[in-house]
């Protein structure tokens, strides 16, 4: 469902999604984009040599998740600007929040514009990405 511009203005709270990446979606991931990285595939490496509690999720798939959740809510309008910070690793088979906000509605060379906070949060509400989106409305 697209969000309609109108209703958007500072402060409107995205809707939020839930995801769990299984450790057969990261594998096929891996496999598809050729990041075949232990600390993504190895549960050993990770704990042992990493310090995570577990084989870590790409981060390039989770800024996937992101692309997907603004293309579910935007459309076919225009995601001009797509900005991550990954500030924390997430892991396998562990659900993650997906969510975001509006931080400013504008004009701009004849478009109507949305610029966005957008984040993903794992279950103890530490943010382990967070990032700014734009959207062009036609």
């Amino acid at each position: 469902m697209t969000l309609d511009y109108d209703a958007l203005h500072e402060g409107v709270e995205l809707p939020t999604e839930h995801r769990t990446p299984t450790t057969e979606q990261v594998v096929a991931f891996c496999n598809a984009t050729g990041n075949q990285g232990p600390q993504f595939l190895d549960p050993e490496f990770a704990k042992e040599r990493m310090g995570l509690p577990g084989p870590i999720i790409p981060g390039n798939m989770k800024q996937g998740f992101l692309d997907q959740y603004l293309r579910r809510h935007f459309g076919r309008h225009q995601i001009t600007r797509l900005q991550l910070n990954h500030r924390r690793p997430d892991v396998h088979n562990v659900e993650m929040t997906i969510g975001g906000e509006v931080t400013r509605t504008y004009d701009a060379d004849g478009r109507r514009m949305v610029d966005l906070e957008i984040h993903i949060d794992n279950p103890q509400g530490d943010r382990s990405v967070r990032g700014a989106a734009s959207i062009a409305y036609d």
